[in-house]
């Protein structure tokens, strides 16, 4: 079983132990998903509740979504119809 350790102050994720590469982006979804666990998350969902996802569009969000899907499926669910959510592994 996967073990995650996310540091606000820092931006940095460890999953297992090991480092995991995200960007500003990923890491403010990720944040935002912990916080609220069992939630989907919607690009849109995203963009209107943070102000700082508004200005860079829901596309971009998807897309950075999708990614931290595929670094962290072990701690993240997709739905097709429901969007991303936060799970422990």
């Amino acid at each position: 079983m996967a073990n995650l350790t996310v540091d606000r102050n820092l931006a940095f994720v460890r999953m297992s132990g090991k480092p995991v590469e995200i960007n500003e982006i990923e890491f403010e979804i990720l944040w935002a998903m912990i916080n609220k666990p069992g939630k989907f998350w919607t690009a849109e969902d995203l963009e209107s509740t943070f102000p700082p996802f508004s200005q860079i569009g829901k596309k971009s969000i998807r897309v950075a979504m999708e990614s931290l899907n595929s670094k962290m499926s072990s701690f993240i669910r997709y739905d097709h119809s429901r969007g991303f959510k936060f799970r422990r592994a």
